[in-house]
């Protein structure tokens, strides 16, 4: 069940971690989503590569749900000593921590592979929003990242799992999306990111780029295959000069492109 800790707690965790280095073959996501009783259940996934010896993972949720709890049961953590989820409501936060020892009987680190870690549970409070998106965040005093803990030797290390974030429908959770779908950015206008979600209901290449006012192409956010569903890209304009740009989707038959304006 989810423990309502401060966040001093979770940061307990992060402070074993005293030089952390990039990876990317290790992976964090949603598996798959459900209503179970009324609410809204989005399992979350990892990936790992290397046996971890602690998990910090700060996310936000969109605006019309709240999430009520956080459960670990059956997951490839439920023998872990220490699961924390600090759920803010008021920001739409929620701080999972989660170490394998705490009590002086040993336990293994969690084991190489992938599987479920924890199912996040929302009630649904406005009938009018039709998706829900949950995206990894940073967050300082305490500091939290979306860090992967491992020992390297002795050493304990991180690794920052490949993860923005993920957009779920309220009206078909855990089915493919029906038609292809290009969405407004948000937020809009923005400085200096903004995501970019689309639906796609086949796998197939994809290709989203972004232009500005004189039709010069000034990023390529995706050109590859992609598998079905509901994906969110987000753009880093930081580079870029505050105005309007335009950004546009080709899936199979599907072309789309809409409006968006950085501001600086």
């Amino acid at each position: 069940m989810t423990k309502r800790l401060q966040p001093i707690l979770v940061v307990a965790m992060v402070l074993l971690v005293p030089a952390l280095v990039f990876a990317g073959t290790n992976n964090f996501g949603v598996a798959k989503t459900a209503y179970q009783n009324g609410s809204l259940v989005v399992e979350l996934v990892v990936s790992n590569a290397h046996p971890l010896a602690g998990l910090d993972i700060p996310l936000r949720y969109s605006e019309g749900v709240t999430l009520e709890k956080v459960t670990f049961e059956g997951t490839r953590v439920s023998y872990f000593d220490f699961k924390s989820a600090y759920i803010n409501t008021q920001d739409r936060t929620v701080l999972i921590g989660l170490l394998p020892q705490l009590s002086p009987v040993a336990k293994p680190d969690l084991a190489v592979g992938e599987g479920a870690i924890c199912q996040l549970h929302f009630r649904v409070d406005d009938e009018s929003v039709s998706e829900v998106t949950i995206e990894a965040i940073a967050t300082k005093d305490p500091n939290h990242v979306l860090t992967y803990i491992y020992h390297d030797g002795d050493v304990p290390r991180g690794l920052y799992p490949e993860f923005n974030s993920v957009t779920v429908s309220l009206s078909n959770p855990g089915e493919l999306p029906q038609a292809y779908a290009l969405r407004q950015n948000f937020p809009n206008p923005f400085n200096p990111t903004t995501d970019i979600c689309f639906d796609l209901p086949k796998a197939g290449k994809v290709n989203l780029t972004v232009y500005n006012v004189l039709g010069q192409k000034v990023a390529t956010l995706v050109d590859g295959d992609l598998e079905a569903g509901n994906h969110t890209i987000t753009w880093d304009a930081s580079q870029q000069a505050s105005g309007v740009y335009f950004y546009r989707i080709e899936a199979g038959e599907f072309s789309k492109t809409m409006k968006s304006m950085l501001l600086k």
